[in-house]
C-alpha cells in the first residue's frame, strides 16, 4: 500500500468521524430525557391541580365513597335503634315506682327531726313536720 492510499483512508475515516459526531450531536439535542427540566415555580397551579386531581381520583375519592355509604348505613341503624329504645322506654315508664329506701330515709330524717325538737323542749303543737315529697310519675 502506498502512502496516498493510507492518506485517503485517514481522510475518509476523519470524514466519517465528523459525520458521526454531527449525528450524535443532533440525536443528543433531540433526546428530551437528557435535557434539563424547564424551571417552573413550585406554586404553578396547573401542575398542582393535575397532581391533586389524580391523587383525588385514585385514593381519596374511593375512601370518601366508602365513608359515605358507611355513614348512610350508620344513620339508618341509629334511627332504628332510637325508635326501638324509645318504644321500650315509654312502655317501662308506666311501671316505675318510688325507691323504697329513699322513702324510708326521708321518714327517718323526719322522725329524727321530731325527736330533736321534743328533746329541746318544743311543744307538740309547734312541731314542724314536713310532708313527704311526691313521686313524679
Amino acid at each position: 500500500m502506498d502512502t496516498i492510499d493510507i492518506t485517503k483512508l485517514v481522510r475518509l475515516m476523519e470524514e466519517q468521524i465528523s459525520v458521526l459526531n454531527r449525528i450524535d450531536q443532533r440525536q443528543a439535542a433531540a433526546n428530551v430525557s437528557t435535557q434539563p427540566l424547564p424551571q417552573v415555580p413550585a406554586t404553578s397551579s396547573s401542575t398542582w391541580g393535575a397532581l391533586l386531581r389524580s391523587r383525588l381520583a385514585e385514593t381519596i375519592q374511593p375512601k370518601v365513597d366508602r365513608w359515605r355509604s358507611g355513614l348512610d348505613a350508620l344513620l339508618v341503624f341509629i334511627g332504628l335503634f332510637s325508635a326501638i329504645v324509645t318504644a321500650f322506654l315509654v312502655d317501662s315508664l308506666t311501671g316505675l315506682q318510688q325507691d323504697e329506701t329513699a322513702r324510708t330515709n326521708e321518714l327517718l330524717a323526719n322522725l329524727t327531726e321530731i325527736i330533736i325538737q321534743l328533746n329541746a323542749g318544743a311543744n307538740v303543737s309547734t312541731l314542724k313536720i314536713s310532708a313527704p315529697a311526691p313521686f313524679p310519675a
